[in-house]
């Protein structure tokens, strides 16, 4: 069974819900840019052709745009897009045969994508510091593995790290290393942190444009490198026309909509810094510093833990919280939460002062 957070279908039926619940689970913005439905309908028809097999001009479009953005040059050749962020990961696992290295903790479908094939998978854990989590660059774990993992900012405590140490040591020994920058987006300093900026030939950054464009449901993703030929192997075992034509339509034009992206990343930094500030003053909870759209949380107290958290949230809140215990490194104590709006981000804080201000009345 799959566990991840934006599972609020699955939890209506297991609770037999009648009603919509506030998904914290689910780390999409929950903003959308102007005109999107209006697109989107205008553009309805194309759906009666194929999209371009080899998606030339979309992928020429995000070319631009990192050019633009990041005053990176690559062109459509250094591309390959998908159905999703998830479907590259899976599709890059597809292509290597040796042992995956997984900067750990963190997104579980890489560990899951690296056994369905049958490769051994290391774990390469942070260290635990007092509010956020360390990256150790393990020499002799990265010397035995043919790729490493490394998510930035990291899933799930939202943290973006500078990875150029972590860079240099796959470089030294000749690994490849696959940068999952799915909510990089989020953060203020993404240019600064993107692992794209950097000229080590077997980098590959993944991207998903549709979480930070609240628009997950439609599903792309795409994956760049300076590692051309690798890039053409990977479209060479890549099913074709995973991307549907209304996506390949609508993505050039969430990507040139400049205004949306800087609000967005200006209230993403006002909310973070209010739910933060807030959930500090709570007792019993430890909160993990984060960059992004979503916060890590350890529970300091042995009457609860996140599975019953989680319950009690649904039952009693109509929230659902994500349970961080299936994630590698950590325990029963952990869960993670999305950043909203501030009415909603209210309800959470609300609602987790009461449940833990009652444990100081026992």
């Amino acid at each position: 069974m799959f566990i991840h957070g934006a599972d609020s279908e699955k939890i209506k039926r297991i609770y037999g819900a009648d009603k919509d619940l506030l998904d914290f689970s689910s780390n999409t913005n929950p903003y959308l840019p102007e005109n999107i439905a209006q697109h989107i309908c205008k553009n309805f028809l194309c759906i009666k052709n194929y999209p371009d097999i080899e998606y030339i001009s979309l992928r020429k479009n995000i070319a631009n745009y990192i050019f633009k953005k990041e005053n990176v040059f690559i062109d459509e050749d250094n591309i390959c897009v998908g159905n999703g962020a998830t479907e590259l990961i899976f599709l890059f696992i597809r292509s290597i045969s040796g042992k995956v290295g997984i900067i750990s903790p963190t997104f579980t479908e890489y560990a899951r994508a690296a056994k369905i094939v049958g490769l051994e998978v290391v774990e390469i854990m942070m260290n635990e510091l007092e509010d956020t989590f360390e990256i150790v660059v393990d020499e002799q774990k990265i010397k035995d593995v043919e790729v490493v993992f490394v998510c930035n900012p990291n899933n799930p405590d939202g943290r973006v790290r500078d990875l150029s140490e972590l860079i240099k040591t796959c470089e030294k020994y000749g690994k490849k290393i696959v940068v999952d920058e799915t909510f990089i987006e989020f953060c203020e300093e993404y240019r600064r942190y993107s692992a794209i900026n950097l000229d080590y030939g077997n980098i590959f950054v993944i991207r998903a444009v549709t979480k930070f464009y609240g628009i997950p449901g439609l599903r792309f993703g795409y994956m760049m490198s300076k590692n051309k030929n690798y890039i053409n192997y990977i479209w060479s075992i890549k099913e074709p026309w995973t991307v549907n034509s209304i996506v390949e339509n609508l993505i050039p034009v969430l990507l040139q909509d400049n205004d949306f992206a800087e609000i967005c990343r200006f209230k993403y930094k006002k909310e973070r810094e209010f739910i933060l500030s807030s959930l500090k003053k709570i007792d019993n909870l430890k909160i993990y510093k984060s960059d992004s759209a979503f916060l890590l949380i350890k529970i300091n107290n042995n009457e609860f833990n996140s599975k019953f958290l989680k319950d009690l949230m649904i039952r009693e809140y109509n929230i659902i919280i994500r349970d961080a215990s299936s994630f590698a490194g950590l325990d029963n104590s952990y869960f993670r939460i999305a950043i909203k709006r501030r009415k909603d981000n209210l309800k959470i804080i609300n609602a987790l002062e009461e449940i833990f201000s009652s444990l100081r009345k026992v």
